[in-house]
């Protein structure tokens, strides 16, 4: 019994897709495969916490951001709107924000009411 012409082309399209879905899947576990290398390369076995060469990246990465933003503290108040939000929300609480600036380093002092 011969193929008719229809036959081979659904022959033809099932094994074009099966084969499309084989390369998914391989590029999508492949994707799987690196993620977790980069996380056990950048973080500590037993503890789970950063280790150090991926801590000396985040700081090569704040001080060429620092060096982008033109100040040192470009981490904590990139854009200028940190201590805003801060301000607005302790308002918000009917509370109060104080800063102290010294040669030796700036304290900020944030005071919540106690509610019962």
């Amino acid at each position: 019994m011969a193929a008719s012409a229809v036959q081979t082309q659904y022959l033809g399209a099932n094994v074009l897709v099966v084969l499309l879905l084989c390369v998914g899947a391989v590029l999508m576990a492949a994707d799987r495969v690196r993620t977790e290398l980069e996380h056990i390369a950048s973080h500590d076995v037993l503890t789970g916490a950063l280790n150090r060469r991926s801590i000396l990246g985040f700081c090569v990465d704040e001080h060429e951001r620092s060096l982008r933003y033109g100040s040192a503290d470009s981490l904590v108040d990139p854009g200028g709107l940190g201590l805003a939000i801060v301000r607005s929300i302790v308002q918000m609480h009917d509370g109060s924000v104080q800063v102290e600036s010294s040669a030796t380093g700036t304290c900020f002092t944030l005071r919540l009411p106690v509610r019962d």
